[in-house]
């Protein structure tokens, strides 16, 4: 949805608004890498040894860091998720009838707290089809 006011045009969905067909995968593929970036800067090692552990270069480190992740598909984002300890979940079920599909990506916030259960949740919906 775009709104207008002020001097400014606000979107729901940047990706949706400029009319990208492939809309969806690219908001997959940008969030995944928002966690893998998360999680690259909360660990304690250098570029180089998480470059190791990861098996991409210290470049590709710095760039998923700085969240430039059009190099790499959501599949290798989640395969580096699951490298640096995550849990990748992905659920497919019905849409209730009244309305289209939706994507979801939850993340839990990263804390030094192993008990913390703080997450985000980013969602939009799929459009109807017609």
């Amino acid at each position: 949805m775009i709104r207008k006011g002020r001097g400014c045009v606000e979107v729901d969905d940047i990706f949706e608004a400029l009319g990208l067909e492939d809309a969806a995968e690219l908001r997959a593929q940008t969030l995944l890498g928002v966690e893998v970036s998360k999680r690259i800067r909360a660990t304690k090692a250098t570029q180089k040894e998480i470059a190791a552990r990861l098996g991409i270069t210290q470049p590709q480190v710095s760039e998923l860091k700085r969240g430039k992740v059009e190099r790499f598909s959501s599949d290798r984002l989640i395969s580096l998720l699951g490298t640096l300890g995550c849990d990748v979940e992905l659920r497919v079920t019905p849409a209730p009838r009244r309305r289209a599909g939706r994507f979801t990506v939850k993340a839990a916030q990263v804390h030094s707290d192993p008990n913390s259960t703080n997450s985000n949740t980013i969602e939009w919906n799929a459009r109807r089809p017609t």
